[in-house]
């Protein structure tokens, strides 16, 4: 890819990411102190955008971020008793196509900052 942006709502893992893509010379990628459920608007609109932790729907910034054509990965909660379902959204012509993957575990997304 030719750029990566990300988001970590906590700064000291912002910051210890920014010192490991400097020590290992990664130059097309940055990351941001911020709340992932606002993305990064700055740099938008994105080709790909994936999601690390599970959501209890897919936050509206996210969905405005994405390029047309593009892609958003994330895990979704359905039932809280219950892994996660990994969606695919697919932009197309200014609509959302929607599909589950398959079923995951990841940690859930946490809005602020810490």
């Amino acid at each position: 890819c030719r750029w990566v942006v990300g988001v970590e709502r906590n700064r000291e893992l912002a910051a210890r990411s920014r010192a490991t893509f400097a020590r290992l010379g990664i130059a097309k990628a940055e990351i941001h102190h911020a709340d992932g459920n606002d993305g990064w608007p700055l740099k938008a609109p994105y080709d790909v955008i994936v999601v690390s932790a599970a959501a209890d729907a897919i936050p509206a910034a996210l969905l405005h971020q994405l390029a047309e054509d593009g892609r958003l990965v994330i895990p979704l909660v359905r039932d809280a008793n219950e892994p996660q379902d990994l969606l695919l959204v697919h932009k197309k012509s200014g609509r959302l196509e929607t599909r589950t993957l398959f079923k995951v575990l990841f940690v859930p997304l946490t809005g602020g900052t810490a």
